[in-house]
């Protein structure tokens, strides 16, 4: 018997799939204020300065140049980010991320970065995805207020993509 409190299905076998990514590139990114409805950005997409950590499938089916991960398998996949935001003594400066599943936003499912006393944003966040194969996860900027480059700016963005089940 189990501790869980749940029972975990083993009539499939678990196929492995996952990729852990990492960009360490500072980039500025456009002005984006989710109020006013601006284009949001995609992350990860800065091509050789993506690196790819870990994958389980080679070539990595973690796109550099697009910022996606296209899924191999039809499963429940774990999304987790962490984001290092751009350092600012602005008092009204956020940051707001949300992770998207076919180039469509979750809704009321994004995180958001206000501000520590030393004008760093720092976020993490993890959501769970019920995906078929062929869908692409990615993770956009949708807020970056104010309209200051060091409001707008990620020094480093990682991203672990995993099949639970």
């Amino acid at each position: 018997m189990s501790d869980l409190p749940f029972s975990i299905p083993t009539s499939q076998p678990l196929l492995k799939e996952y990729v852990k990514i990492q960009d360490l590139e500072a980039k500025i990114y456009g002005f984006i204020d989710d109020q006013q409805g601006t284009a949001p950005e995609i992350l990860g997409a800065t091509g050789d300065d993506v690196t790819i950590l870990e994958s389980s499938s080679s070539p990595a089916r973690f796109d550099t140049s697009t910022g996606k991960y296209t899924v191999l398998n039809d499963g429940v996949f774990l999304v987790s980010i962490a984001v290092r935001g751009g350092d600012t003594t602005a008092s009204t400066a956020r940051q707001r991320l949300a992770i998207y599943k076919n180039d469509v936003r979750p809704d009321a499912v994004s995180s958001f970065m206000p501000r520590d006393n030393a004008g760093r944003h720092y976020i993490e966040m993890s959501q769970l995805f019920v995906c078929s194969a062929g869908d692409t996860i990615s993770v956009y900027i949708v807020d970056n207020v104010p309209n200051v480059g060091s409001a707008r700016t990620i020094y480093r963005f990682e991203m672990f993509v995993v099949k639970i089940y």
